[in-house]
């Protein structure tokens, strides 16, 4: 394989999409352009100007409520429905500042490999802003957690998510209470097993790895993690450990015992879990489903659960075992775009404000994956098969035409292929966009070509 083509593999498969004149940059070391991006943890980081931090969001969503709850019985209707609209938008506000701060870093970015990382480890602890309260925490929670821990331990990573204030109310942790703690006896809350599932299916094993009776058993330890919501206490907005939540004694889970240390008995559980052999497998098999196939070849998940174990899960060697296998540099594309890779990598040829129009999350909503929005803890789906639908493919078209119409004659179909793809443009697709009625049309098939829809 030529170096034009490992160059136009490097940036469109394991990155965001070229930038102009990207695929001819990197043609002298494919592989280097690819792993210089992981030698500094800094260049993981985003931004954080102006945007506002999880204390920030907490305090000020729990701070508003607390004023509602106490004017609601002095207050007529109306009045405490304007508040809580206020304290709303303002979580909104912070929700879309999150979004076109981190839209506007993919699009500019020269490290499109490291934040497509950065998306991949996202995604697989997703946090989804379902609520109002979470509006303000997804993009903190991307900001404080993924990004700092996306060349570090897997294990100081599933640690940092699970007591984020994000993922605490997410799964609705901060309101587990132990059955036999001290304030157990006398409160309905009771155990919430949420946060110890997600963690053990999702996070680290994988289903079918544990037990009903581990699930509750890790529960039961991660109660007493909780946020401090009063404004009146010296820890309000942070997340905190109340002893008297937490369930007491010693606990069993996964056929070890763990003694009753308060805080820290959940951390020694999630540490244990995140350094099994399950664990790497179902970690290997999501990280070559998404950077190679569909259907990843045993032997690269083999190879990748191997790095996890042999460097005690350190991301930044398996990011460089992903760039070393054979089989993520096929010429074929195997992977199909999911909308917000489309999106991106369109606007990295095409600039911004002619793609996003100053809404970045508008469009992604209309193709079905708005940003922070997954539909569940278990985050986006990563197949082809999920974004391939009939619905979807003329929602994408009637996207590109929008987008066409607005750049007009500014960029030629021919040279934002020959930008954007190199040699993985089939010439039969050359040829046909070739013998559209006007520019705007000639673009429109350009960006609903084959090889430009996937990677």
């Amino acid at each position: 394989m030529n170096k034009e083509m490992t160059s136009a593999i490097a940036v469109t498969r394991f990155g965001l999409g070229a930038k102009i004149g990207e695929i001819k940059a990197v043609r002298s070391g494919p592989q280097s352009y690819l792993l210089n991006q992981l030698r500094n943890p800094q260049n993981a980081m985003i931004s954080a100007a102006g945007l506002t931090s999880s204390l920030g969001a907490v305090q000020d969503y729990f701070g508003s409520t607390r004023e509602i709850q106490k004017f609601d019985k002095m207050a007529d209707a109306d009045e405490i429905a304007m508040m809580r609209k206020r304290r709303n938008r303002e979580a909104v506000d912070y929700f879309r500042s999150d979004i076109n701060a981190r839209f506007g870093h993919a699009i500019e970015t020269n490290q499109s490999f490291l934040e497509r990382w950065v998306r991949f480890w996202g995604n697989h602890f997703t946090v989804s802003a379902k609520q109002a309260r979470l509006y303000g925490l997804v993009g903190s929670f991307e900001r404080e957690v993924i990004r700092p821990y996306v060349l570090g331990s897997f294990s100081d990573m599933v640690i940092a998510s699970s007591f984020h204030p994000a993922m605490q109310i997410y799964l609705d942790n901060y309101r587990s209470i132990g059955p036999r703690s001290r304030s157990g006896r006398n409160n309905a809350r009771g155990l919430n097993e949420n946060l110890a599932r997600e963690i053990l299916e999702l996070h680290t094993l994988g289903i079918g790895r544990y037990s009903q009776r581990d699930v509750e058993n890790f529960a039961k330890a991660l109660t007493g993690w909780t946020i401090d919501t009063k404004p009146s206490e010296a820890n309000f907005g942070r997340v905190v450990f109340r002893e008297r939540w937490h369930e007491p004694g010693a606990k069993n889970f996964l056929g070890r015992r763990y003694a009753d240390i308060g805080p820290d008995q959940a951390a020694q559980m999630i540490a244990y879990v995140s350094a099994q052999p399950a664990t790497a497998r179902h970690i290997a098999t999501k990280i070559a489903r998404h950077f190679v196939s569909d259907r990843p070849d045993s032997r690269d998940v083999d190879r990748l659960a191997r790095v996890f174990m042999e460097t005690g899960g350190n991301l930044k060697s398996l990011a460089k075992a992903v760039v070393r296998l054979d089989n993520a540099w096929t010429s074929s594309q195997p992977k199909f775009k999911s909308p917000d890779d489309w999106v991106v990598s369109a606007a990295r040829i095409l600039g911004e404000k002619d793609t996003l129009s100053g809404n970045a999350n508008s469009f992604l909503l209309a193709l079905g994956q708005p940003v922070f929005r997954a539909p569940s803890p278990q985050g986006f789906p990563d197949t082809s098969t999920d974004w391939i639908g009939a619905d979807a493919i003329k929602k994408r078209l009637e996207w590109a035409s929008r987008v066409a119409r607005r750049v007009g004659g500014r960029m030629e179909a021919q040279r934002f292929l020959s930008e954007a793809l190199g040699p993985l443009m089939r010439p039969e697709s050359v040829q046909a966009i070739s013998r559209s009625e006007s520019k705007v049309q000639a673009l429109t098939l350009a960006l609903m070509s084959p090889e430009f829809q996937r990677r």
